[in-house]
């Protein structure tokens, strides 16, 4: 039952700490060009990192349930990260398509915090949870 707690617990934290981020960089930093492409990058970022949420929670809770290790915990990590990889190969091929090449400006960087940097915070998070536990779980055992 205690590891079913963490399992939650680390998603909340995880959740709020990404939609935090997400929040910031949408609302507080400034928007150049059309507020409402601003907002509507932040939804999206929003649903993506709520998918994200359930998805590290399931890869991580099978991890804690079958075997709480550090290396099946990097694994997990590695993989949620695969999705991760595809939101940002399809908002740099956006960006790359509607500027006609590579040259940046904050609305981009603020698109890819938004829509890639929140959801990859989500799986950092749950993965630093989770490791902290089995490395003192760990410790418990030994001493």
């Amino acid at each position: 039952m205690r590891v079913f707690g963490l399992i939650l617990l680390a998603g909340l934290i995880s959740a709020l700490v990404a939609e935090a981020a997400n929040y910031a960089v949408t609302y507080w930093a400034p928007c150049q060009g059309e507020g409402l492409a601003c907002t509507m990058d932040g939804i999206v970022g929003s649903i993506a990192s709520l998918a994200m949420v359930v998805i590290a929670m399931v890869a991580f809770g099978a991890v804690m349930f079958w075997k709480p290790r550090p290396a099946a915990l990097l694994v997990v990590l590695a993989a949620l990260f695969l999705p991760v990889g595809f939101l940002l190969t399809i908002t740099l091929q956006e960006i790359v398509v509607l500027r006609d090449g590579w040259s940046f400006y904050w609305r981009e960087v603020q698109k890819l915090l938004q829509i890639v940097a929140a959801p990859a915070l989500v799986a950092v998070v749950q993965w630093l949870i989770f490791r902290a536990y089995v490395a003192r779980a760990s410790l418990a055992r030994r001493g």
